[in-house]
């Protein structure tokens, strides 16, 4: 049978790099693709081995070709040599016009490197990989940003994604969580109950757990690292005061009781709720949790 390929894209990487999606009857292990250049130079690249090949069944069936031939797609990364214009590209002798590459994912990768350069922040993922270049690798990156708490470059990220025209309910879920951070917990909600009803695989699920493991019926532990939280942001005591309060009386396991008594005292510590000097955490944590009874029943109008 005659040889024949064609290219289905043309990814630009980086500068000078491509990712070459196609197909070639040419199925050997050894069979390669030759690019020609403007200048006459060319440069052969081998096409990749049996066992990485891409099945396209769409177009062995169109052909009439045997199933044999399911395993001549390829996928393959490509290096140029600098001031290398291609032209032409040769697959088993069959030419094939080389096309205008896209180059999307490229500058949204470019203008998230330069973000995360101008924050001092060394990428994780980004840049290093081709096969997941464009959004993919962006929300990979910005999940690790906003994991080591670098809030501002991933809100910075998630906002370039946006202005590159990309709208997934990833990038909602990150911008939720960024308001949980920031203690919005009414925008972080908002944004869960919206994705709760997604129509992508998986989207519906996660926000649905999200949003009982953190609002419906979150745990003791996430009651007290959310007055962590608040405490830390420097919010209106009041947040934090009424939300600890509420989780000492409603705190029934023993080792709930536990975690809350610990952070009573901790926080008490952190206030200097001594008495005459004595540093003892016990009473400094009864001395916090009298002032905090105290405050609620004032706002339920019962003077003490």
């Amino acid at each position: 049978m005659q040889s024949a390929g064609h290219l289905d894209s043309v990814i630009r990487v980086n500068v000078n790099s491509f990712l070459l999606r196609g197909w070639c009857s040419d199925c050997r292990p050894e069979s390669r693709l030759k690019i020609e250049g403007r200048n006459h130079a060319e440069v052969v690249f081998r096409l990749n081995s049996c066992h990485e090949r891409i099945a396209r069944p769409d177009v062995i069936a169109s052909l009439g070709c045997e199933q044999r031939l399911l395993r001549c797609g390829f996928l393959v990364e490509i290096n140029l040599p600098k001031e290398f214009t291609p032209s032409l590209v040769r697959l088993s002798d069959h030419p094939v016009p080389w096309p205008v590459p896209d180059e999307s994912d490229y500058a949204l990768r470019q203008s998230l490197l330069s973000l995360c350069q101008a924050s001092f922040w060394e990428p994780q993922v980004l840049g290093s990989s081709s096969a997941a270049i464009g959004l993919e690798e962006a929300l990979v990156e910005i999940v690790k940003v906003r994991q080591r708490e670098s809030f501002a470059l991933a809100e910075e990220m998630i906002r370039c994604c946006r202005e590159h025209g990309l709208n997934h309910p990833l990038l909602d879920d990150n911008q939720a969580w960024l308001a949980y951070e920031a203690c919005d917990f009414g925008r972080a909600e908002q944004l869960w109950t919206a994705l709760s009803s997604s129509a992508m695989e998986g989207i519906a699920e996660q926000a649905q757990a999200t949003l009982h493991q953190l609002f419906e019926s979150p745990s003791v532990h996430v009651q007290l690292s959310d007055i962590a939280r608040l405490r830390a942001r420097q919010l209106p005591d009041v947040l934090w005061r009424q939300r600890l309060l509420r989780v000492w009386l409603e705190a029934e396991d023993v080792k709930d009781q536990e975690l809350v008594s610990k952070s009573l005292k901790d926080i008490a510590m952190d206030l200097g709720l001594g008495v005459a000097d004595v540093c003892d955490p016990e009473l400094m944590a009864m001395t916090l949790l009298a002032s905090l009874c105290e405050e609620d029943l004032q706002a339920l109008g019962i003077d003490q």
